[in-house]
Parts: structure tokens; C-alpha cells; sequence
């Protein structure tokens, strides 16, 4: 078995030369790091490295040979099309796949933005507390965030009458206590911004989405993780 250290290279936000550098830490796998040029539009200069490993070691080259010459606009599901086919069909890979050399890619391009370029966990419809549903928020996205598991949607509902807060907000300023208190509602503030959101039992469902930043607002290492409920 074959392992691969990952050989430093420029991030492909450092300079407006053709070089491009990306970073993808499989969650529960391995680092893999793909470095190359980008000429006319096309990948070029392929080289493909990590802690990863690979059977047979040619298997390596292939996956280069692979890569090189395919469009810079190519989507996640051509890559990993591209590299899988280009495989012998006794090759072995651990900690990675062909899907994750097409994340690492398309990080490097800065396109790592798409649905497509994750695998997600679904967590169903759940009740409860307020504060236990907030608190696993936090969870998964530190969890995310380091890579211990993949992006996940999550859909949850809650026991009691509620108030979140955002992050930065005053409670004095949102809520009156003696409102609170006569009806039973539950205040507990979130990790992330935004305003205060009332919620009721059984009228709404919330759907919290925990993933990697878009790469477009950093460089194409590995970057932070948010957590984000759309509107």
C-alpha cells in the first residue's frame, strides 16, 4: 500500500497565475490534495497527493493521466466520472474515493460551493427541548467543522412555546420577563446571528443546515464551517 504526504503548494487565491492548490479532509478518512495548473481553460500538470492510501501504485498516475485535460468548468460528478473510469478494476483506495478527489478539485478551482460537492447526513423530523435542539446545533457544527462527520441537513420541531435569540443580541432589549414567565416560554440563544425567532409547537418545523463555508470567501484549504437555517 502506497501513502501519499501532501506536498505544499500556493493556494489557488494567492496569485492570478494558472496554479491551483486544494485541501479535502475526507470525514472519517484521509487528507487529499490536488495541485496543478489551469492552461486554456483545461487541468494541466496534474499532481494528486495525500495520506491516503492506494493500491497499485500505478493507480496514481492513472488518476493524474485522469484528470489531466479535463475542463476547468467540469462538475463534480464528471470528475469522479473521469477518475473512477480511469481505475483498473483491482485498485483499492482507503480513505478516500473518487468523489473526494472531485471535491478536492473543485476546492482548488474555488467551485467547491454546489450541493453536489459534499455528501450529506439527513437527521429526520424530531421533538425536543428547545435548548436540546439549539445545543446540537452547536455540536454538528463543530463536528463538521472538524471533520468528524459530513454536511448535515437536520429537520427538528420543539415541546414548548419559544424564543431564540441570535448570538448577539440583548435579551433586556428583545424580551419583557414578565411576558416570559406568564407564558411559559422557553429563551435560549443560538451560535449564529440574526434576529429573534418566536416558535409555537407543532406550527413550524426548523431546518438547520451545517456545511463547509463556500470556498469562494477564502482560500482553498480547508475552511470553517457554518451553520445556516434558510428563511
Amino acid at each position: 500500500m502506497t501513502t501519499l504526504r501532501p506536498v505544499p503548494g500556493p493556494s489557488s487565491a494567492d496569485d492570478g497565475g494558472t496554479r491551483r492548490h486544494g485541501e479535502y479532509k475526507v470525514p472519517g478518512g484521509k487528507l487529499v490534495v490536488a495541485d496543478f495548473d489551469v492552461v486554456d481553460g483545461v487541468l494541466t500538470n496534474v499532481s494528486l497527493s495525500g495520506d491516503f492510501f492506494l493500491e497499485p501504485d500505478e493507480a496514481l498516475l492513472e488518476i493524474n493521466r485522469a484528470l489531466t485535460g479535463l475542463p476547468a468548468e467540469s462538475g463534480a460528478a464528471d470528475i469522479s466520472a473521469a477518475v473512477a473510469a480511469a481505475l483498473p478494476a483491482e485498485a483499492v483506495l482507503f480513505g478516500f474515493s473518487a468523489d473526494a478527489v472531485a471535491v478536492t478539485v473543485r476546492r482548488a478551482l474555488a467551485k467547491a460551493t454546489g450541493w453536489a460537492d459534499h455528501h450529506w447526513n439527513i437527521i429526520g423530523p424530531s421533538v425536543l427541548p428547545t435548548h436540546v435542539n439549539v445545543a446540537l446545533d452547536e455540536v454538528l457544527t463543530e463536528e463538521v467543522g472538524a471533520g468528524r462527520r459530513n454536511p448535515t441537513l437536520r429537520f427538528w420541531d420543539w415541546e414548548e412555546p419559544s424564543v431564540v435569540i441570535g448570538s448577539f443580541q440583548s435579551v433586556r432589549n428583545e424580551l419583557d420577563p414578565a411576558g416570559v414567565e406568564r407564558h411559559g416560554i422557553s429563551v435560549v440563544r443560538r451560535i449564529s446571528g440574526g434576529e429573534r425567532c418566536s416558535w409555537r409547537p407543532a406550527t413550524a418545523s426548523r431546518t438547520p443546515c451545517t456545511c463547509p463555508r463556500p470556498s469562494w470567501t477564502a482560500s482553498a484549504s480547508p475552511t470553517p464551517t457554518a451553520s445556516w437555517t434558510p428563511g
